[in-house]
């Protein structure tokens, strides 16, 4: 039952990642899948989750939290979810439970 949620920052990152690296058809695939997946839900990244970000950022000098990351921690705290999939080691610092594939 489980559901993977991500934002549309989170989508223009994925996608501007696998663009560079495996080109276009492979990033076009992505897209696709995101868009039709039935086990994965596309959230969009609201003006207080931003607004909820940028201050998130500011008192963490020590540790360099990406806008993207930032606006992941606000929506998922918004939707009250405690664990993140992601190479980030930044969700596991803020407190999120980080499930890896290690």
């Amino acid at each position: 039952g489980s559901r993977l949620v991500f934002t549309n920052f989170v989508r223009a990152e994925a996608h501007a990642l696998v663009l560079n690296r495996l080109g276009y058809a492979v990033a076009r695939g992505l897209l696709s899948t995101m868009r039709t997946s039935a086990t994965s839900t596309l959230i969009r990244v609201t003006d207080a989750d931003e607004a909820a970000a940028l201050s998130l950022i500011a008192p963490y000098s020590d540790r360099r939290f990406s806008l993207t990351g930032a606006t992941s921690f606000a929506v998922m705290e918004r939707l009250g979810l405690r664990h993140a999939v992601s190479f980030d080691s930044d969700f596991r610092r803020y407190g999120f439970v980080l499930l890896t594939a290690e």
